[in-house]
This record gives C-alpha cells, structure tokens and sequence, in this order.
C-alpha cells in the first residue's frame, strides 16, 4: 500500500476513500452478490 501511494504521489489522507472503497466496499459487495446467487442457484 505504501508503494502504491507513494507512486501516485498521495499520502494517507488523500487516499482514504480509495484504500475504503477498494478494502472494504467492493469486498462487502462481492461477498453479498456471492450469498445472493448461492440462494438462487444453489451451491456452486
């Protein structure tokens, strides 16, 4: 993570919505679609 802010040349403060959306959003997203299809369909 430090690598990837340092060569987008933005600190912590900066990136705080992004490293939140890329760390936490997204997965939450993906886990609930996961749940989701497993009750339409089944087990995968």
């Amino acid at each position: 993570m430090i690598t990837l802010l340092a060569i987008c040349r933005l600190n912590h403060k900066q990136s705080y919505f992004d490293i939140f959306m890329v760390a936490v959003a997204f997965p939450l997203i993906a886990m609930i679609l996961v749940i989701i299809l497993d009750g339409m369909f089944g087990t995968f």
